[in-house]
């Protein structure tokens, strides 16, 4: 069986007055929205992302074509909210998850991102990133105009390119990859990512604690650093040993739920990112 377990923490951060980001932390689902468009928007709208998501835990069990009508039902309305509170009318949020789904009698991770949010994935000692951030800084990363260890630091690296709740820039990217004993994922905004770099995460992520434990030592290190943002951290821990039969789902924390998956779906290998995955957009 392979047996999840997770911590999660929403810091306000040292300099914003409030907290605009929104956390679902509940298995099968793992979400983290970080809201843009003034305090009452953002947060607004960071809060119907992840209650839209909110949904899935209701489901028997969680399929990969699950998630994409789950984001367009998020983006929609976020769009209707909007159109309510004229001051809030550019409100929208980033969004990346991971989702426990089950194909064929086998379970997969399912992840996805719209926005500068971020996932990455501890195994085997390596840390990846498996989001890829839509923003203006990491386009010009992609062009060759600037190195990727002068991003973070970049006057521009909060523009962001996609949200949730904006007009032609709410396409998510999606990757599906097997679930495997031993991996340890971490979900955050950009208040983590833009206060601490991968060397200091990684160190986090295996200095031995449990997952609750490793989210909190993250928060206080981007504070530490600055916390110049709202600050909003996951880790997922997986465990347990491959078994072919999928058991019924319960409400208890943790579930359990079958390990590697089988197929055409991609297989990340250390170090690097699993491929997206076209046909479930």
């Amino acid at each position: 069986m392979i047996v999840v377990t997770w911590g999660a923490v929403s810091d306000t951060g040292r300099v914003r007055a409030r907290n605009e980001d929104a956390v679902l932390a509940q298995d099968p689902v793992f979400v983290v929205a970080d809201g843009m468009g003034g305090y009452r928007g953002g947060a607004t709208a960071s809060r119907i992302a992840v209650e839209t998501f909110r949904e899935i835990l209701d489901l028997p069990r969680v399929r990969a074509a699950d998630i994409p009508p789950q984001l367009r039902a998020a983006h929609d309305a976020i769009r209707r909210q909007a159109g309510i509170e004229p001051a809030s009318a550019s409100m929208g949020t980033t969004a990346v998850g991971l989702t426990l789904v089950h194909e064929d009698g086998a379970a997969y991770w399912l992840a996805f991102n719209v926005g500068d949010s971020r996932l990455y994935r501890l195994h085997e000692g390596v840390l990846s990133q498996i989001s890829v951030d839509h923003s203006y800084v990491q386009e010009l990363v992609h062009a060759g105009f600037l190195a990727p260890d002068e991003a973070r630091l970049h006057p521009e690296r909060s523009v962001i390119t996609r949200a949730l709740g904006v007009a032609d820039g709410s396409d998510a990217d999606f990757w599906v990859f097997p679930a495997e004993a031993g991996e340890r994922f971490l979900l955050c905004s950009d208040g983590l990512s833009g206060e601490l770099d991968d060397v200091d995460i990684a160190a986090a992520l295996t200095a031995g604690e449990g997952p609750q434990e490793t989210a909190a030592r993250l928060v206080t290190a981007a504070n530490e650093a600055g916390g110049r943002d709202n600050i909003s951290v996951i880790v997922v821990d997986v465990a347990g040993t491959p078994d072919a039969e999928l058991d019924a789902p319960t409400a208890d924390r943790p579930r359990s739920a079958p390990g590697s998956g089988a197929g055409s779906t991609p297989d990340p290998t250390s170090g690097s990112s699993p491929d997206p995955v076209p046909e479930i957009t």
